[in-house]
C-alpha cells in the first residue's frame, strides 16, 4: 500500500483515510507513506500516521526531495546535518502518534530525481547519491521478515471466506427443500431436481471464486519475491510528480 503526498493539505487528510481504509482493511501488507523533507504540518502530518495505525501494518515512510536540502543559513551545520533533523522531526511525529509498534517503523531519506539521472547515466548502484539502494534495501528487508505474517494473513482471509461459504450453504441446506403444501405431487421431482441444480450452479460459482482466491494469492506471492529495482523507481518517480523514461 503506498500513501503519497508531496504537500499535505486538510483534503488530502481525507482522502488518505479513505485510501488507507480501502486498501489496508485485511492488515495484510506493507505501507509506505511518501512525504517530503520540505516543511509540513506536524499535525496532519499525525493524522495520516493514526489513519495507518488503524491497521497494524509495517510502516515505511519514505523522506523524498533529499536533494532540496541545504546546509544551514549561517554555515554551522552541514546538508547531512540538516537531512538528520528533518528525520528526528518525522520520528518524535510518530512517537506522538497512535502506531503501537513505534521502533518498528522504518524512515529513509531519497532523493527520486538523483534516482532517475543514475538510472538515465548508468551510474552505478554502488555510488547511490539517490539513497534509492537503501530504500530498496530496507524495503527488502522488511519484505522478507514480515512476508510469513503477511501469507498467514491472506490464507486466513481465504480461509474465512470459506468457512462463512460452508456455513452459508449449511443454512441453505438445512430445511426442507421442497413444501409439500404448496407443490402439487406430480411436481415434486421437478421441483425437486430445479432445486437441486441451483444448489449445485450455485456451489459451482462458489468454487470458481475459491479457484480464483487461489491463483490471486498465488500470483501475489510470486509478486513480492519478483519485486524489482523498476517498479519502485517508477512508484518513487510517480510520487515526485516526475515521469519516469
Amino acid at each position: 500500500m503506498f500513501v503519497s503526498f508531496n504537500r499535505i493539505h486538510t483534503q488530502q487528510i481525507d482522502i488518505a483515510a479513505k485510501l488507507i481504509g480501502c486498501l489496508g482493511a485485511e492488515k495484510n501488507g506493507i505501507c509506505i507513506f511518501v512525504t517530503t523533507l520540505k516543511t509540513n504540518s506536524d499535525a496532519k502530518t499525525r493524522t495520516v500516521l493514526n489513519a495507518i495505525a488503524r491497521h497494524k501494518c509495517p510502516l515505511l515512510i519514505v523522506q523524498n526531495m533529499l536533494d532540496s536540502v541545504e546546509p544551514s543559513a549561517d554555515g554551522s551545520k552541514t546538508k547531512e546535518m540538516v537531512a538528520a533533523e528533518h528525520k528526528k522531526r518525522l520520528l518524535r511525529i510518530v512517537d506522538n502518534s497512535q502506531i503501537e509498534d513505534k521502533n518498528s517503523v522504518k524512515v529513509i531519506q531519497v532523493s527520486a530525481i538523483y534516482a532517475m539521472r543514475e538510472r538515465c547515466d548508468n551510474i552505478p548502484d554502488s555510488e547511490d547519491h539517490s539513497k534509492y539502494q537503501a530504500f530498496r534495501d530496507v524495503l527488502m528487508s522488511m519484505i522478507k521478515i514480515h512476508f510469513p505474517y503477511i501469507e498467514k494473513g491472506r490464507l486466513e482471509s481465504v480461509y474465512s471466506f470459506c468457512r462463512n461459504l460452508i456455513d452459508q450453504e449449511s443454512k441453505n441446506l438445512s430445511g426442507d427443500l421442497i413444501k409439500i403444501d404448496s407443490i402439487p405431487y406430480e411436481k415434486i421431482n421437478t421441483e425437486l431436481k430445479r432445486r437441486t441444480q441451483e444448489i449445485i450452479n450455485r456451489l459451482g460459482d462458489q468454487v470458481d471464486k475459491i479457484q480464483y482466491l487461489h491463483q490471486v494469492l498465488k500470483d501475489e506471492k510470486q509478486a513480492v519475491y519478483s519485486v524489482d529495482s523498476k517498479s519502485i523507481t517508477k512508484a518513487l518517480f510517480k510520487s515526485s510528480g516526475l515521469e519516469y523514461l
